[in-house]
């Protein structure tokens, strides 16, 4: 008897738990339908309302202008992807193939790993959202969804007459068409963006925040030869790795560590870097200091430096020839201070900004300001589909 009343309240409490369990499940469901919903119609209203801003307009154009006169074909596309795979076959993983015809989005020759195939589905979420907001064009491209494209493959590209949508390039690479990058499209970034910040600044206003320069990341870049890995000939060549040795020389005026040590090609390089290691910090807790370092790592820094814009922080950006999509509308000593490649001026500069906080302000204010207007959700997704129907305008 008490074996069946033990069995009777363990299956109903399972049950419960069960039913707890679903209604839960339904319930985050549900509100996560809503909260899509609700950003579209956001989004809908913002997109039927708004007039393209004329530097989105210039930017597109200038990119797009190499193919103003030939056009896209898509014959062209085929015959540079067929060659890409067998030109630089360890890199085709990185390349993805792109069609959107009435409304569909679809791919094909998608040639990715796990990494990548990660960055492709925020794209393809991304052009879904939009596809809901606004009709898609009729479009057919290529697309690069790793750091940047191979310059063998630009080379290769070129010679078609086809350009490759990135996130990041070179200033005077024609082939690369900038798009905003995976981390600002993924669902919830601009939100956490926002909050994240706004969190910062209550949490250390400018009164109390350290006069000092702060960074924190991994040993991604390259040497003065272009090389990626890390050896015991070339690790001290290394932007990252030089800031880490200045941080330790001037540790008054600089606080920056390496979290990750990536792209060792040599053991004994980390036992060298030792020593210049730390851990991951928040960008909540980046904010308690008053200056931020925005260096490049195998390409642009992608998603912080959009934080970094938000942040009430004055930026020091490495200067670097690598641009994301909206780098061209960022002036130096405007939205930011610029800094030598090799930070060789950057305890001057921290120096000067002590002594100069009007100025400081000004910038810091001009880059909340131009973030505020520019680099909002709706911005985003406005630049891409501006860049998607000027394309298309192209193709043949």
């Amino acid at each position: 008897m008490k074996f069946s009343i033990t069995r009777f309240v363990c299956k109903n409490l399972c049950c419960l738990l069960l039913g707890c369990f679903l209604a839960i499940l339904i319930l985050g469901f549900n509100t996560r339908k809503k909260r899509i919903a609700y950003h579209r119609k956001n989004l809908h209203d913002f997109f039927h309302e708004q007039i393209f801003p004329d530097w989105m307009i210039a930017q597109i154009a200038e990119d797009l202008s190499p193919y103003k006169e030939c056009g896209i074909s898509l014959n062209a596309i085929d015959q540079a992807v067929q060659e890409y795979i067998g030109v630089v076959p360890h890199n085709a993983h990185e390349l993805v193939r792109c069609h959107i015809r009435n409304g569909v989005i679809s791919i094909g020759q998608p040639f990715l790993t796990e990494r990548t195939w990660g960055r492709w589905n925020v794209i393809y979420q991304a052009l879904m959202n939009l596809s809901h907001i606004i009709a898609l064009p009729d479009v057919n491209f290529v697309m690069c969804v790793g750091d940047s494209l191979d310059p063998r493959a630009a080379l290769l590209f070129k010679k078609y007459g086809i350009p490759v949508l990135t996130f990041a390039k070179f200033k005077e690479d024609s082939v690369a068409i900038l798009i905003p990058d995976f981390e600002v499209l993924s669902e919830g970034f601009y939100e956490k963006v926002l909050l994240d910040t706004s969190q910062g600044r209550v949490l250390f206003p400018w009164s109390v925040k350290e006069g000092k320069a702060f960074w924190r990341g991994a040993t991604t870049g390259a040497d003065n030869a272009g090389c990626y890995s890390l050896y015991v000939h070339n690790y001290q060549e290394f932007p990252r790795v030089k800031l880490a040795f200045l941080s330790a020389k001037y540790p008054c005026l600089i606080d920056a560590k390496l979290t990750a040590l990536a792209q060792i090609g040599d053991a004994r390089v980390f036992d060298f870097l030792a020593p210049y290691t730390g851990p991951v910090v928040s960008s909540i807790n980046h904010l308690k200091y008053k200056y931020q370092i925005l260096v490049d790592g195998n390409t642009c820094a992608y998603s912080r430096a959009y934080w970094q814009l938000f942040s009430d922080c004055l930026i020091f950006k490495q200067a670097s020839p690598n641009i994301q999509w909206y780098y061209r509308c960022l002036c130096p000593y405007v939205h930011y201070v610029p800094v030598a490649y090799d930070f060789g001026d950057l305890n001057e500069k921290i120096e000067w900004a002590e002594n100069h906080d009007t100025e400081v302000q000004e910038i810091i204010a001009n880059a909340n300001d131009f973030a505020k207007k520019n680099l909002r959700k709706q911005d985003v997704y406005l630049y891409l589909y501006l860049l998607l129907k000027k394309y298309a305008d192209l193709q043949k």
